[in-house]
């Protein structure tokens, strides 16, 4: 038979390269941090297309968590504080776009999440689908602070994400006005 080998020399690197290769993407490399504590190892790389939908492939201990869990609550809230802080600081709202909420910058998101944890590892469910262990806040610190810093060192790019996510921000704002619209004719 035929020996498949699915290796990635720059690990989740590589591979969010190979899952966003037919997809535009607002950048040329991927975001990436890695952190190392002891107890917890977190790696993640992310990136954000003109696309609508979100692709998040997470994984803890090497086990495909396909319902998330802590490690994905952490990561989306640690990217949706870092971009808000960012989007903030560069007074880039426009007026009449209130805010920009988890789901603004959840839109054309494609990242892969991984942990290590040692000790036990608290999954949900019989298929080890969702990670249940206590690291939302860790996760959530680490990624907000990491790109919080990129941001900040590589304003370009920051503002043109920042669009991205305020686009969305106005496309669920007009959305909102126009069905507001609507019932009241009704």
């Amino acid at each position: 038979g035929n020996t498949h080998v699915f290796q990635y020399p720059e690990g989740i690197k590589d591979y969010i390269r190979k899952i966003t290769a037919n997809r535009p993407a607002l950048m040329d490399d991927p975001f990436y941090i890695e952190k190392d504590d002891g107890k917890l190892r977190l790696e993640t790389a992310f990136l954000w297309s003109p696309a609508t939908d979100t692709v998040i492939h997470s994984y803890a201990n090497s086990i495909k968590t396909t319902d998330g869990g802590t490690h994905e609550t952490g990561f989306r809230n640690g990217i949706t504080r870092a971009l808000r802080a960012y989007i903030e600081r560069r007074n880039l709202l426009p007026k009449g776009i209130p805010g920009v909420t988890s789901d603004d910058v959840k839109e054309g998101l494609v990242a892969v999440i991984n942990v290590y944890l040692s000790g036990d590892v608290e999954f949900q469910g019989q298929t080890k689908g969702r990670l249940n262990s206590d690291i939302t806040s860790q996760v959530e610190s680490v990624v907000k602070h990491s790109l919080e810093h990129f941001l900040h060192d590589h304003q370009t790019l920051g503002d043109i994400i920042a669009n991205r996510i305020i686009l969305s921000a106005q496309a669920r704002v007009a959305s909102r006005l126009a069905k507001d619209a609507v019932h009241r004719k009704t």
